[in-house]
């Protein structure tokens, strides 16, 4: 199965987050998406099972940073028998020479209570009960469509803090 997922106005918020500083323009895209998967958060509570609520209660948003660059370096100088200084400075070196490419920002929606995937699939005794794979079906198109305006909207956010912070030093002297 192949999904692919197309926005338009790429370009022009591609070139906003350019002229923003490299982490706050990370940050204001792991915000963005935070915020364009809440639906998907709220139908999965909204479609879990409830005996006692802790699996409703244990659906959450999570997002973090993911660089995956090196990491074929340092697996490759450990099988060679380096130690795992040099594995360090190989993976090391890998991003330097990457120039910051290779930085994914992951933001999932899981339910972290430990029985939560045996509601979810079933077991031999007991009969499927899906709730997180129907509430990603019945938002994805909405995630996909409010992505875009999401991130204009984060930009147009962190844009006025930056200027309001940049008046306060001013006024400051």
């Amino acid at each position: 199965m192949k999904v692919s997922l197309q926005i338009a106005g790429l370009d022009e918020i591609n070139t906003s987050l350019r002229q923003l500083k490299a982490a706050t323009a990370r940050n204001v895209v792991k915000r963005a998406l935070t915020n364009a998967v809440k639906p998907v958060r709220d139908r999965a509570q909204a479609n879990a099972p409830v005996a006692t609520g802790q699996l409703r209660s244990s659906i959450s948003i999570v997002g973090g940073f993911v660089n995956n660059t090196g990491k074929a370096e340092y697996a490759a100088v450990l099988r060679k028998g380096g130690s795992k200084e040099e594995a360090r400075s190989a993976l090391r070196d890998a991003r330097r020479n990457a120039g910051g490419s290779g930085r994914t920002i992951r933001v999932q929606v899981v339910a972290s209570a430990r029985y939560s995937s045996l509601v979810e699939f079933g077991t031999k005794k007991a009969a499927a009960q899906p709730f997180m794979r129907p509430a990603f079906d019945a938002t994805k198109e909405l995630v996909i469509a409010s992505l875009g305006n999401e991130i204009r909207s984060e930009i147009e956010k962190s844009v006025a803090r930056s200027a309001k912070r940049a008046a306060k030093l001013t006024a400051k002297g």
